[in-house]
C-alpha cells in the first residue's frame, strides 16, 4: 500500500494565484483605471503650470510698478499699472499734489477710483475717501462731501475715524447744519483719541456754542 508521500499529486496549472498583499489590489486597480485618472492628472499639471505663470507675471508686474514708484513716475504708474499696490500709493500722492495746488477736479479724479476700490488696503481707501470729501468741500460741494464722509464714518475698517468725524462736522457746519456739527464737535472734544483732532473740535465747539458767541453790539442812542 503506497504511503502519503508516494501518492501522486494533482497540479492545477490553471488555478489563479491568491493575492496576499493589499498593495497588489491597489496596483491592479490603478492600472485598470488609468484611463479614468489620466484626464485629471493632465488637468492638475495644466493648473500648476498656469498658477506658476500667473505668480511669475504678478511678481514681474508688481516689480515694474514699484520701480516706477521709486523713480516718482506717478502718473505713468497710476495709468499703466492701475492694478498694482504701488499705483494706489501713487494716487494718494497725486491727489495730494492736486489738492495742495487747489486743482480740486483733478484731485477728485485721482482719489475717486481708490476710494471706491474695496480690494485696496483699508488705510489707503479711507485716506482717499477723506481727501475726496475734502476736495468736494473745498470746491464748494458740501452735499457730495457729506455723502462720502457719512459712508466712510460707518466703514468698520476705518482706523482714522476721529478725523473722518471732524471732517463730517466741518461739512455739516459749512452746509448750514450747525446743531449737528456742534453735536459731533462736542463728542470729539471729549473722546477723540487724536490730540490734534481733539484740539480742533474744542476750538470749533467754543465758536459754535451759543453762550460763547460774541454779543451783538447794542444800538447807539
Amino acid at each position: 500500500m503506497p504511503t502519503y508521500k508516494q501518492r501522486p499529486h494533482v497540479r492545477k496549472s490553471d488555478a489563479p494565484l491568491p493575492l496576499y498583499r493589499p498593495i497588489d489590489r491597489l496596483a491592479i486597480r490603478a492600472v485598470e483605471s488609468r484611463k479614468k485618472i489620466a484626464p485629471f492628472a493632465v488637468a492638475a499639471v495644466v493648473l500648476l503650470v498656469l498658477f506658476g505663470a500667473f505668480k511669475a507675471y504678478s511678481s514681474y508686474y508688481e516689480g515694474q510698478a514699484s520701480s516706477l514708484l521709486n523713480r516718482n513716475e506717478l502718473e505713468v504708474l497710476a495709468k499703466d499699472y492701475g492694478r498694482s499696490r504701488a499705483s494706489k500709493v501713487a494716487r494718494i500722492k497725486l491727489g495730494k499734489t492736486a489738492l495742495d495746488a487747489k486743482e480740486y477736479d483733478r484731485a477728485i479724479d485721482w482719489y475717486a477710483p481708490l476710494a471706491a476700490d474695496n480690494a485696496a488696503p483699508a488705510l489707503l481707501r479711507v485716506a482717499a475717501a477723506q481727501n475726496l470729501a475734502l476736495a468736494h468741500l473745498k470746491k464748494g460741494e458740501p452735499t457730495k462731501g457729506l455723502e462720502i464722509l457719512d459712508r466712510t464714518a460707518r466703514d468698520p475698517q476705518n482706523a482714522n475715524a476721529d478725523y473722518t468725524q471732524l471732517l463730517l462736522a466741518r461739512t455739516q457746519e459749512m452746509g448750514g447744519n450747525k446743531d449737528k456739527a456742534l453735536e459731533i464737535y462736542r463728542t470729539l472734544a471729549e473722546g477723540a483719541k487724536e490730540a490734534t483732532v481733539k484740539l480742533e473740535a474744542q476750538e470749533r465747539k467754543k465758536w459754535l456754542e451759543p453762550e460763547t458767541q460774541p454779543a451783538a453790539p447794542s444800538p447807539s442812542r
